[in-house]
């Protein structure tokens, strides 16, 4: 899936889009430890890291919204939805995309 159709938040998306169509896109909201988290808002496309607690590890969201980030790149958050409640849950993977030759 190019990655050009999805703009500049295209490499999320298309990890999203590629997963999805080659059914490794899980929608329960139990991340096993180090799954991909993806998620969707008015920014656009999302990837955290599950840690398995229900916490998850993710990068560039600090100020977003009162009580997430402390500044740095890179914060525990206590859901994938990051920011605000204008983000969707859209599943996990442990993959990652098979790519045909």
């Amino acid at each position: 899936m190019p990655q050009e159709q999805y703009g500049w938040d295209g490499a999320a998306e298309t990890m999203y889009q590629t997963l999805f169509e080659q059914g490794k896109i899980h929608k329960d909201m139990n991340p096993p430890r180090g799954a991909l988290v993806f998620s969707r808002g008015f920014v656009g496309a999302h990837i955290d890291i599950a840690r398995g607690d229900g916490t998850y590890v993710s990068g560039g969201v600090q100020g977003l919204s009162p009580g997430y980030g402390d500044g740095s790149n890179i914060q525990i958050l206590p859901t994938p939805s990051v920011g605000d409640d204008n983000y969707t849950y859209r599943g996990w993977s442990l993959g990652f995309p098979e790519i045909s030759a």
